[in-house]
């Protein structure tokens, strides 16, 4: 792997230098994947003639996605990574905090790790909710005031139609008690004086 890969000067960055040499085992992982054997199951009908020259044909694809592999991945480490990193050396190196405290890193158990997120999370659905019931109380107490109003308003109603109801009992009774011949003759009266 002496020409493959990405240049690693020794005077670059740990930070840049680890961040290459990850790129360069990755990338050589990814294309030694790409085997005869592979290769050779795209074009099963022409192994047993050419089998020589379809090594030729994989290892010059293989050459050619490496370099331009490559040469794409210098070109974005040149202008969006290195920068950064280099800036990430100097924020660190001039860090004035303590020294031994150690950030938070994944546990490796996704259950217990993912918990920090829920809980924030979970504690805003909880405050919805809890303003949502807030609210629903507040309308049910309007509306149980409006009831309570309601039925104030129909025990009055209630009231003024017995109040009514015994008035009108009343008259029925002095009704019934009347003999027909005198409410006959008051009739009779009554319409003599009328039209006199």
């Amino acid at each position: 792997m002496a020409n493959k890969g990405l240049k690693i000067d020794p005077s670059e960055g740990t930070r840049l230098r680890t961040l290459k040499e990850s790129i360069n085992n990755s990338v050589e992982k990814i294309l030694g994947g790409y085997k005869a054997s592979v290769y050779a199951k795209c074009f099963p009908s022409l192994i047993p003639k050419n089998e020589a020259a379809l090594e030729t044909v994989r290892v010059t694809l293989v050459d050619k996605v490496r370099d331009a592999m490559y040469e794409d991945l210098q070109q974005l480490i040149d202008n969006s990574v290195a920068e950064p990193l280099e800036q990430l050396r100097i924020l660190v190196k001039n860090h004035s905090g303590p020294k031994d405290v150690q950030a938070w890193r994944p546990s490796g158990d996704p259950v217990s790790d993912i918990r920090a997120h829920d809980a924030k999370v979970l504690q805003h659905e909880k405050q919805r909710l809890v303003e949502a019931v807030t609210q629903e109380q507040k309308k049910s107490e309007e509306l149980l005031m409006k009831v309570k109003a309601g039925r104030e308003q129909c025990h009055k109603n209630s009231q003024e139609i017995q109040n009514c109801l015994s008035e009108l009992s009343e008259v029925q009774d002095l009704c019934n008690s009347l003999s027909k011949n005198y409410m006959v003759s008051s009739c009779e009266e009554a319409v003599t004086d009328f039209v006199q």
